[in-house]
């Protein structure tokens, strides 16, 4: 596998979100939680931290911008959910 497929497995993209959520929640036990792990109910974000959260993963993954207008409910309830919106929109660009 390349550099480059590398950096857009799922995993990989688990673990940037991760770092981002650790970022922005300042836990230091986000890299234990599974990955189905919810956003709300075991990260703690909430509306004001979601934004900090978003910043903070393009910060981590090159060439990828937010758009607010492609995300649905569904992409922001797991770590996972985020990693896979991530995914779509990396591996298409």
């Amino acid at each position: 596998m390349s550099q480059s497929q590398a950096s857009l497995s799922l995993d990989h993209l688990v673990n940037r979100v991760k770092a981002a959520l650790t970022e922005v929640t300042r836990r230091s036990d986000i890299a234990q939680l599974p990955a189905e792990a919810s956003l709300v109910d075991d990260v703690g974000l909430d509306s004001m931290s979601v934004l900090a959260f978003f910043m903070a993963l393009e910060e981590r993954i090159g060439n990828f911008r937010i758009q607010i207008d492609e995300l649905e409910h569904d992409d922001l309830q797991t770590i996972a959910s985020v990693a896979r919106f991530v995914h779509a929109r990396v591996s298409v660009a």
